[in-house]
């Protein structure tokens, strides 16, 4: 059933500019996929809050959110916007939660193997082109090779008037496909950075979403995503503030990935927020993250902090 700690809402508030954008090029979308991507529409555009979800819809949900395709990454991008404003029960709650971690994971895969996959996809998309250009340059510069011979064979002004213009547009054709095979060699990092950019933009929404449903399991992927310094880490910190707290010593000692307590302490440097008031308030909840679940790894860190503000004072 519902979760009754997350309050209704009496009036549901816009839709970010973002989503609008999407759902805007979702209506317009066709052919295989259309009929779940209409109850997507609708539950987005549902005015109520949070967003009724029974079990045809979860699963629908959860089956956009799992479908890491670049061809549907808006509609996984909705889909995760939705279950983030979804009335779920708290174990509908975790299992959304984890495959939106999942998503935020590259799939399960690591960077390098996910880099790796697509720059295939492209070299595939790659050979699949140049074979085409090949048979059909091969094609046009056959027709233009025996333009002699039609002219040989059929006499007539008309023919030979029919025949000039043709030898001219195949040979255009050819050389049409000759540009085209001399660009192929590019056609995978071309694929490679779209894929790029449309992942971000799953896992940028991901990593907000996680945010919204609270709990501790996406805390592993959002501390991943944290380390460095772009949009994508600065969104991860923000939901790291929602879901750090639900961390407790009972539960969660020694039960997480091994590598979050190394990711807390790499969090509580300075360099990570520019701004030193809202660094204070992350490092503050990292900290208290790191009194629930940290371990002997944690010391090195936590005196090194000590010792830097004690210089400071």
């Amino acid at each position: 059933m519902p979760d009754p700690s997350r309050p209704i809402e009496t009036s549901a508030p816009p839709i970010p500019e973002a989503i609008a954008r999407l759902l805007k090029k979702l209506k317009r979308k066709r052919g295989e996929g259309s009929a779940s991507t209409k109850s997507l529409i609708e539950m987005a555009e549902s005015k109520e809050r949070p967003i009724s979800v029974d079990g045809t819809r979860l699963a629908l949900l959860k089956n956009a959110i799992s479908d890491r395709r670049d061809s549907r990454y808006r509609e996984q991008i909705v889909a995760t916007w939705i279950a983030g404003r979804a009335d779920l029960s708290a174990p509908q709650r975790e299992e959304v939660a984890k495959e939106i971690a999942l998503s935020l994971d590259y799939g399960g895969w690591t960077q390098a193997q996910w880099y790796r996959d697509s720059l295939a996809v492209g070299i595939g998309y790659a050979l699949f082109w140049a074979i085409a250009w090949i048979i059909a340059g091969t094609f046009c510069f056959g027709l233009v090779a025996v333009r002699s011979t039609w002219y040989e064979v059929i006499n007539g002004v008309d023919v030979a008037v029919y025949s000039n213009n043709l030898s001219w547009i195949c040979l255009q054709l050819f050389r049409v496909c000759l540009a085209a095979l001399v660009c192929t060699p590019f056609i995978p990092f071309w694929e490679l950075a779209q894929s790029v950019r449309k992942s971000g933009r799953v896992r940028e929404e991901t990593a907000r979403t996680l945010g919204f449903l609270g709990g501790t399991e996406g805390i592993p992927a959002l501390l991943r995503v944290s380390q460095n310094s772009d949009v994508l880490a600065e969104v991860g910190r923000h939901s790291l503030l929602k879901t750090l707290p639900s961390l407790t010593f009972e539960r969660h000692y020694g039960a997480l990935e091994s590598d979050v307590v190394p990711n807390l302490c790499r969090l509580l440097m300075p360099i990570c927020v520019s701004d030193s008031a809202t660094f204070d308030h992350f490092q503050k909840a990292v900290l208290e993250a790191i009194e629930q679940v940290g371990d002997r790894r944690a010391v090195k860190a936590v005196s090194r902090l000590h010792d830097l503000y004690a210089k400071e004072r």
